[in-house]
């Protein structure tokens, strides 16, 4: 199967580290070719769903300008330049709450926009979470560390609490990979 080839390129806004705005001239597979394909580029992240001990998810309440109200989801964050996104990840899980993991299992790195870009979420479940000490309180998101039952994440799953896709995912495969 023969793929899209990327031609040019056109920085229309740059916003690093956070956004940049690219216009692309594309061919298709077909040979069409488009010279205003608008592309976003957004910092690659890590989210990690963990779990303690006692079988229960670490997740963030936490607002956040996107969002009317509170929103559930689990830690992360973006990937700084040259860092392997399960060190970012282990730094995320223990700046945002605190806690560290004795096992860690890749889930696997998507996009959330195959046709546009958007960053690389790299996601992780983190197996014997404990705290080892109290979670930074420099980030700029106000947040509370909620430990859920397994009942509780898939009742607040079925309705709607995590209000991100990239969260909802988190979670859902998480606990396929739980059984």
């Amino acid at each position: 199967m023969k793929t899209w080839k990327t031609l040019a390129r056109r920085v229309l806004l740059d916003r690093s580290p956070f956004l940049v705005v690219e216009e692309h001239t594309v061919e298709t597979p077909k040979g069409v070719v488009i010279g205003d394909w608008t592309w976003v580029d957004t910092p690659d992240y890590a989210i990690i769903v963990a779990i303690d001990a006692e079988g229960c998810y670490l997740a963030l309440n936490e607002t956040h300008y996107g969002t009317d109200g509170e929103a559930f989801s689990p830690p992360g964050g973006h990937i700084d330049p040259g860092e392997e996104p399960l060190t970012t990840a282990k730094r995320e899980l223990l700046e945002e709450t605190g806690y560290e993991a004795e096992e860690w299992q890749f889930l696997g790195s998507f996009r959330t926009d195959l046709n546009r870009g958007n960053g690389v979420g790299w996601y992780y479940l983190a197996r014997g979470a404990r705290k080892v000490r109290a979670a930074d309180e420099n980030d700029l998101e106000e947040h509370k560390l909620v430990l859920l039952s397994r009942e509780r994440l898939e009742e607040m799953l079925r309705t709607n609490q995590m209000k991100e896709i990239t969260s909802q995912a988190a979670f859902l495969m998480a606990l396929a990979h739980q059984g």
